[in-house]
């Protein structure tokens, strides 16, 4: 066994990994350390399983069918359904309940990274060259269909289930190593980045629809009792602006009269001694 090249595949796919460990950790202030790691040490795990599967699908003959149909068709169940299931059970080795979901969902990227980078030493070591197109693809794939499960699991540990996000993730990867592993030449080979492209979109999309759906729940309700008390007092209120208005109306309107009524007594009277002083003609 080649030494030099087993040291040469680790340092290309473990330096992006601690890279984007750093970037995440830098970027997300609610990503915790020890939540990074385990997300690492879980992308680690599911190769695992995930190799067995292939490897039991080849002895089988079931990963090469005959027709491009059923090409298709194994990418999506056998590739797809399977790898990202492995990584979505994986991810629920991680405490979702007590975790924000920045950090989870980083935590969720980080482990798709993981897995991309751990299934493309794999491909090294065993004599695959095309690493560099692996880690600019494949690599990123498996990150944000992980964020996509992760989505999932999300919405499902905290009541605000959104299933398609998962589908997407199965959906996505099949699609995407049915066009790579067509001919580098052929123009379909480069629908692979375009998948890629989308994976980012619906991650951003269900991230934020879940967010919304959280943050909808923690406003505080309207205390209707309290609206009512409110709108009892600015009434009452205005009953007692419009009743001492009211009662100082009456009130100038009463001093009105009663000037008004001793201005014509007071004529009256005088009237009446001025005929009763003036003497009469005879």
């Amino acid at each position: 066994m080649n030494f030099e090249l087993i040291i040469e595949s680790l340092f290309v796919s473990f330096v992006p990994l601690l890279v984007f460990f750093a970037v995440l950790f830098i970027l997300v202030p609610e990503m915790k350390f020890t939540h990074g790691l385990l997300s690492c040490f879980l992308g680690l795990l599911a190769v695992i399983p995930i190799c067995v599967i292939q490897f039991w699908l080849d002895s089988k003959n079931l990963a090469h069918p005959s027709t491009m149909q059923g090409f298709f068709l194994m990418m999506i169940l056998a590739v797809g359904v399977t790898e990202e299931f492995v990584k979505m059970v994986l991810l629920l080795g991680l405490p979702v309940k007590k975790m924000e979901l920045p950090d989870f969902f980083s935590c969720s990227l980080l482990a798709g990274f993981s897995v991309g980078c751990f299934e493309s030493l794999l491909y090294t070591v065993s004599g695959i060259s095309s690493i560099g197109i692996r880690l600019f693809t494949a690599v990123i794939l498996h990150s944000f269909c992980a964020g996509l499960s992760g989505i999932f699991i999300y919405s499902l540990k905290h009541k605000c289930l959104q299933v398609m996000p998962f589908i997407f993730a199965v959906l996505f990867h099949g699609i995407y190593d049915y066009f790579v592993s067509l001919d580098s030449s052929s123009f379909f080979y480069y629908f692979s980045f375009l998948v890629i492209l989308i994976s980012i979109v619906e991650c951003r999309a269900g991230y934020t629809k879940v967010k919304y759906i959280l943050l909808k729940r923690e406003e505080p309700p309207v205390n209707p009792s309290a609206a009512t008390v409110v709108d009892e007092k600015a009434s009452s209120g205005k009953s007692k602006k419009l009743t001492s208005k009211s009662f100082s109306r009456s009130t100038v309107s009463g001093r009105k009269s009663k000037t008004s009524s001793s201005k014509i007594d007071s004529s009256k009277v005088g009237t009446f001694e001025k005929k009763s002083v003036s003497p009469k003609r005879k």
